[in-house]
This record gives C-alpha cells, structure tokens and sequence, in this order.
C-alpha cells in the first residue's frame, strides 16, 4: 500500500518538475536568440560607469588608466557597442524584411518558422558576401579589421593600431562570442518563430523578466547615485 501511494505521489510530482525544465530551456533559448533587453543593457552600463566614476573618485585607478588599462577599453567598448546598436541593426532587418517577404511569395502555405530560419541564414549569407567584398576591394581592410577587435579586446595598444592584429586566447573568445550573443551587435532579437522580437527601445519587456530589470535598473541607479553623492562630499 504504502509502495503504491509513493508510485502514484512520484507520477503526480513528475510534470512540475518537467515544466520547470521546460521553463528553463525556454529562457535560455529566449537569452540566446534574443540577448539582452535594452533596460538590461542600460543597467549595466549605468552600473559600469558607476564603478569607474567609484575608482576615479577613491583615486584607486589613475585617471589616464580609467580609459587605458586593457579591461576597463574592453568594457568601454562593449558600452559603446550596447549603446548604438540598434543603428548596427538596420542592415541586417533591411534585408531580413526583404527575404521575408520573398520567401512569402515563394511559400506561402510554408510554414512560418522555416520561413524565418531560411530567410535569416539567407540574411548572414548576403552579409558575410558584402564584408567578403569590402575586404577584397579595399587593401589592407582585413589587417585593419583585426587589429581594430584586437584593440577592443584589450591586446592592441592605440599607438599600433593598423599595424599589429593582437592575440585570441580563451577568455577574450569568450568574451567576444558573449558579446554577440548577448548584446547582438549584428544580428537583431529574435523570437523563439525565429522572427524579428518585439521588444521596446526604451521600455520594459513584459512578465517576470521586465519586473526582474527594473529591480535591476533601479538598484544600479542607486549605486550611481551613491557614487555621485560620494564624489561630492569628497570635493
């Protein structure tokens, strides 16, 4: 008796725990196509300029190095990067639109995803065949290319810019394809259709995660905050 209650107790707990694994995979596969949302962006970087104005203001880093030392360029460079990329954005919904579009009048009793996925592998092809051109037009653009990540990774200095490539090792790949993953440089958010995300510029995503980032934002804004009250009571 007991060993069937336990069966039938067992069985009944199971789908939580696979909805909660469905749940999980959900939210990665939603990270990974979509990366961050622009109040996650926002909060980090509101929440790197605080701990460089906290450096600069407790003298901890001098000032020259706040911009100059490798790891503080690389973050400034992936702020940079989360900040205008929605202009870096509009090559790659030009022509993803455009496919789209086609692929309708091609297939339009396909289905919508495989639409999308042949339209978005469609786009990176184009693209990839456009860089490919620039650099086989343009002398020297390919050594300028390398030597200008190599910069942002941190291994090339600003006075052998264009000469030297810098150097990949583990840690700056990871850095780099976490980058492009997370705050999509190239590539727009994608839905879990593998359509375009409807996410707002400036807004909050809805459900959980929009509640998760706006805790987020404001405790990296009252960190910002506090910096600035320090700077002044310093002064």
């Amino acid at each position: 008796m007991l060993a069937v209650e336990a069966t039938e107790t067992a069985h009944a707990e199971a789908p939580p725990r696979r909805g909660k694994v469905v749940t999980a995979l959900r939210g990665l596969a939603v990270l990974l196509l979509g990366g961050l949302t622009s109040m996650e962006v926002l909060a980090l970087c509101i929440g790197f300029v605080s701990v460089v104005g906290l450096l600069w203001t407790t003298h901890t880093v001098p000032p020259e190095r706040l911009l100059t030392e490798p790891t503080l360029r690389v973050a400034w460079v992936l702020a940079v990067v989360a900040v205008v990329r929605p202009l870096t954005w509009v090559p790659y919904v030009l022509l993803f639109v455009g496919l789209r579009a086609l692929m309708r009048r091609v297939s339009p009793q396909g289905r919508p995803w495989v639409r999308n996925l042949v339209s978005n592998l469609l786009t990176l092809a184009l693209l990839a065949v456009a860089a490919a051109l620039v650099f086989l037009a343009v002398p020297g653009s390919v050594r300028w290319t390398q030597s200008a990540l190599g910069f942002a990774m941190g291994t090339v200095d600003f006075d052998r810019l264009g000469t030297a490539t810098g150097t990949w090792d583990a840690a700056r790949v990871a850095v780099g394809v976490g980058a492009f993953v997370l705050l999509r440089p190239v590539v727009p958010p994608l839905s879990l259709g593998l359509d375009l995300a409807v996410r707002p510029i400036l807004g909050f995503v809805r459900g959980a995660r929009g509640t998760v980032d706006k805790v987020f934002l404001a405790v990296t804004a009252v960190f910002g905050i506090g910096v600035a009250v320090l700077e002044a009571i310093r002064r």
